[in-house]
């Protein structure tokens, strides 16, 4: 059992997230997140490319150039939407 409580079956590598908006939350949220050894970060993309960048050189992974291609890429299996309503 994770320490979420979650019961983690057959995991045998960590699952791979991209980030959807690089915001005020996203930092903490992703402190958070890798505490936990079956996550990995792999990428980001926001509408500003610096704060992909800013968060992308913190924490490892890349910056996507664009929404289309954070979703074409093969290693991305869970998108965390962290934007805001109106973006």
């Amino acid at each position: 059992i994770g320490k979420s409580g979650l019961i983690l079956i057959g995991m045998s590598s960590p699952v791979k997230v991209a980030l959807l908006g690089c915001g005020n939350i996203a930092k903490p949220y992703v402190e958070d997140l890798l505490r936990y050894p079956c996550v990995e970060l792999v990428g980001a993309f926001d509408l500003d490319p610096s704060k992909a960048d800013g968060l992308n050189a913190l924490f490892g992974g890349k910056t996507y150039a664009s929404l289309e291609e954070l979703l074409s890429d093969s290693q991305v299996e869970i998108v965390l939407n962290l934007s805001i309503h109106h973006a």
